[in-house]
């Protein structure tokens, strides 16, 4: 019985790699490691293709991903580890193949985890906690052998279709075979993100997957983000340059560069023809392991090409469905850790809104002695006002803040009331985390109404409530926003808030 152990660089470094390697021995497993020497990874395929193939041919029965905290990103407010993100995705290409059940994570420090891994059980290998975690694995692989047994006739089997009854990960040989379902997907689509190099191949021409020719079959479509390599990147390096046969480094950034303009100017037509808020082009200076197009519950997504003759369109491209426990979660939060975090705003999105100014309020609503205000919760699992950014068309802040609670809990404007400016503020900790200057408004807004209207949250935001003053409200990310409801309850309701402080 194989059991194959994913990890990056620095945990094998550290020794944490053998430790569990020896206690899958001592089980009676046998490990396959994804550094073992000789090398599984066969010479001339690209690393994916290499573990599809791993799986099927060691008869690879169940798999440990080790999360260690091998990088650094913003989290509520600070700095925090998260494991590599070649480890998040083939823990998701395994746990596809062989089901949840039989792919599990060894956490290794205070790592944080995606959303859609929120509440699946892991190994908790940290210091402090190795003799509880060591045996909690033993007890896993045991149950694992037992299970084996029971089911001798699907011992060898890789399990395509978990307990929820659909496919979590499909296979297509390359982009070309991929076209028509990403098509059909895109055009029926809400919300559409892209991540790429040069992104010309999804959209920004007649020919891409999203065909500017096409524009009036996108009628669904409420929001288009697309974020690209920044040319002045530190990975814009000979690597690429290789890969395209460019003669110098400048030539490929001309050609990086002329190629954006070109996907300004598409995503320029479809905001002015579709009108989409929200929607733009950014530019990430992080490191491009793979490029993806979210669409709605869904990614595509393709790897880029460790040997450099070989060109990305013709690598296989990997649907990955949203499910509890599926790597979908991990990709979303990879894009938006990019979007705001390691980006810079394009000319596109610049036209589309004023990046400096955001006005938003806290809006209440009367039921007899009961009073309850409006908070939206981000896809990190924390509360917030409702806000957003000043559109160049909007007449007032007032205007603005309507319109954003508006967007973000479809709530009717005709409903709304701003009863005063709150306070304003230029600094917080998005602020600081991608060092932009701001300035944000906050109003004080009545819902005037007789019922207390159901609330949708908008595609940047779990989820939209309705919460009484008068008990606990839920764990908040900016500070400011804090003391401004504790100061506005106060002063309006006189009533002393209660926020979660975890």
């Amino acid at each position: 019985m194989n059991i194959f152990i994913g990890s990056s660089k620095e945990v094998h470094e550290s020794g944490i790699l053998l430790e569990i390697a020896k206690i899958v021995e001592e089980c009676g497993m046998v490990p396959i490691r994804w550094n073992k020497t000789p090398s599984i990874f066969k010479a001339g395929k690209f690393t994916l293709e290499n573990l599809e193939e791993i799986i099927a041919e060691k008869n690879i029965v169940g798999s440990i991903f080790i999360y260690s905290c091998d990088d650094i990103t913003w989290y509520r407010g600070k700095e925090v580890g998260k494991p590599r993100d070649n480890v998040l995705f083939e823990h998701g290409l395994f746990s596809g193949k062989l089901g949840r059940t039989r792919s599990i994570i060894v956490n290794v420090g205070n790592v944080s985890m995606p959303t859609d891994l929120a509440g699946v059980t892991y190994i908790d290998f940290s210091d402090g906690n190795k003799t509880s975690g060591e045996i909690n694995l033993r007890e896993w692989l045991k149950d694992l052998k037992k299970s084996l047994k029971k089911s001798s006739d699907k011992s060898h089997q890789c399990v395509n279709e978990p307990e929820s009854g659909h496919l979590l990960i499909r296979m297509f040989k390359n982009l070309k075979d991929a076209s028509p379902y990403i098509v059909e997907q895109a055009q029926k689509a809400s919300e559409i993100k892209i991540l790429a190099n040069k992104g010309l191949e999804f959209f920004g021409a007649d020919s891409s997957l999203i065909s500017l020719a096409e524009t009036e079959k996108y009628k669904n479509l409420k929001r288009l983000k697309i974020l690209l390599l920044d040319s002045n990147s530190r990975w814009v390096n000979r690597g690429f340059m290789a890969l395209r046969k460019y003669e110098s480094i400048e030539d490929f950034k001309r050609e990086l560069d002329t190629t954006h303009a070109i996907i300004e100017m598409g995503m320029r037509k479809f905001i002015k023809e579709l009108d989409l808020p929200k929607s733009g082009i950014k530019y990430h200076k992080g490191e491009p392991y793979f490029r993806l197009i979210m669409i709605d519950d869904m990614a595509f997504v393709s790897s880029y090409a460790e040997n450099p003759t070989k060109q990305v369109r013709d690598l296989p491209v990997f649907l990955i469905k949203k499910d509890f426990g599926s790597l979908y979660g991990s990709f979303r939060k990879h894009f938006n850790d990019y979007w705001k975090n390691y980006s810079d705003y394009g000319e596109t999105f610049k036209e589309n809104i004023d990046i400096e100014v955001s006005a938003g309020g806290i809006v209440y609503w009367k039921q007899d002695q009961n009073i309850y205000i409006v908070l939206v919760q981000r896809e990190d699992g924390s509360w917030v006002l409702p806000k957003g950014h000043k559109k160049i068309n909007d007449r007032s802040l007032e205007k603005t803040a309507i319109r954003e609670v508006k967007e973000e809990t479809g709530l009717s404007s005709k409903k709304l009331r701003c009863v005063r400016e709150l306070d304003s503020y230029t600094y917080d900790e998005t602020a600081a985390a991608i060092s932009v200057s701001k300035i944000n408004h906050f109003f004080l807004i009545e819902y005037v109404s007789d019922e207390m209207d159901d609330l949708h949250a908008d595609f940047e935001h779990m989820s939209a409530k309705w919460w009484n003053i008068n008990e606990e409200l839920p764990f908040m990310f900016y500070i400011y926003q804090k003391i401004l409801i504790s100061e506005t309850l106060k002063c309006e309701f006189d009533v002393d808030a209660l926020i979660d402080d975890k």
